[in-house]
């Protein structure tokens, strides 16, 4: 069992608490790699959420693959995302991108 009890809110809390660290003054905390990760990880949980915000999975997704544009599997989910949302053109050459860096899915 894990820290936060398998709750997508309290593990938003964690990672929320981990980006800010590695934002803070000091010695570094997370790598883009890591970054890229958290930012991916917290759009998986936003959107298993109760009441998932839309808005802000997408925009998680998008940070989320500016660290880190080689993310496969980031880029299905996001490009999964941006056709729940209606944005059909731009989630095809999402998951067409997520395809070309290897994915290979049902999903796709």
């Amino acid at each position: 069992v894990d820290a936060t009890g398998g709750s997508p809110k309290k593990s938003l809390q964690w990672l929320r608490k981990a980006l800010a660290l590695a934002a803070a003054p000091g010695p570094p905390g997370l790598s883009m790699s890591q970054a890229a990760a958290t930012y991916h990880d917290m759009a998986v949980l936003e959107s298993r959420l109760e009441r998932p915000n839309l808005p802000r999975i997408l925009e998680l997704y998008n940070q989320s693959l500016q660290l880190a544009p080689d993310r496969s599997l980031t880029q299905e989910h996001f490009g999964l995302a941006l056709a729940v949302a209606g944005r059909h053109a731009e989630a095809l050459v999402t998951l067409q991108a997520a395809q070309q860096l290897g994915r290979d899915s049902a999903e796709l």
